[in-house]
């Protein structure tokens, strides 16, 4: 009977054991798992604070080209109520914001681009009138002179020939490179 309780004791002694090592497993597990939660959730914060961080970059920068936008318009209007030209004052506009947006693009991420829906072939012809020279320096019209094109054509013109520097000169400056 003293073997049959010594073996029952030695039973629960192994299992007595077995069951403190299962619990400092569970332990260990247990601190690990806490330690791994901690780790989530501080790459987790990171990863807002970074995309927040972007957002508020993003919105600036979008608010930087609106001003500049709106900035080109009221001196367009401006120069258009003391009587300039009003194709100038805008292409000089137009060639400024898209220069400076130009300029961003380069600096930041790339912006998406929105593609024109209606096809080239659908759009109406320019007006005779309004047609910038031939690669010749020469339009249809016998009374043509490089003196009546707009800046706009002159530039056109300019980029034809393939003169750099363009959209940054004056009209005057145009004509006398491209005479």
């Amino acid at each position: 009977m003293a073997a049959k309780k010594s073996s029952k004791n030695v039973a629960i002694d192994e299992l007595t054991a077995t069951i403190a090592r299962l619990e400092k497993t569970v332990a260990k597990l247990e601190k690990r798992l806490e330690k791994q939660k901690a780790e989530t959730q501080r790459v987790t914060d990171a990863a807002k604070s970074a995309a927040a961080k972007a957002a508020k970059k993003a919105t600036a920068e979008i608010e930087k080209v609106a001003r500049r936008a709106e900035k080109q318009a009221r001196k367009a209007q401006k120069s258009v109520r003391k009587g300039a030209s009003a194709e100038k004052t805008a292409s000089e506009g137009v060639d400024d914001a898209v220069d400076g947006i130009a300029a961003d693009v380069l600096v930041h991420e790339p912006a998406e681009v929105t593609l024109p829906t209606t096809p080239i072939e659908d759009q109406e012809p320019e007006p005779e009138s309004m047609a910038a020279p031939t690669p010749s320096g020469t339009t249809m019209d016998p009374d043509w002179s490089i003196e009546k094109l707009t800046l706009a054509q002159l530039r056109a013109l300019a980029r034809e020939r393939g003169l750099t520097g363009y959209s940054r000169k004056t009209k005057q400056q145009l004509l006398t490179e491209l005479r």
